[in-house]
């Protein structure tokens, strides 16, 4: 069996510092157009960095946009992770949706 080693990419975690540094300095929300034009990260680029920061960069479906953890508000969390609930409820079905229909084939 051969070994899995996670390395970190140090480019990613530079990034993910900057962003972080931006959104602790700044309280609100903020959009990523506005992140865009700050510190020049794609819409893509901004949402896999919040997806990789642990918590700390907070964003869900139908938020205002992006903001750190340390600005945030206990309803404003329970918001956001019910959303994040209501958006992975929706992806499992749809597996379940693909997984039974690739299985009911003929």
């Amino acid at each position: 069996m051969q070994a899995i080693f996670h390395f970190k990419d140090p480019s990613k975690s530079d990034d993910l510092a900057v962003l972080c540094a931006f959104l602790r300095a700044r309280k609100g929300w903020h959009k990523a157009a506005t992140i865009k034009t700050s510190l020049g990260f794609t819409d893509r680029q901004t949402r896999a960095l919040a997806s990789n920061s642990e918590g700390v960069v907070v964003s869900a479906p139908g938020s205002p946009g992006y903001k750190h953890i340390a600005h945030c508000t206990g309803p404003e969390i329970e918001r956001i992770a019910a959303k994040i609930a209501a958006q992975a409820d929706k992806m499992g079905a749809r597996r379940a949706d693909i997984v039974r229909a690739y299985h009911s084939q003929a």
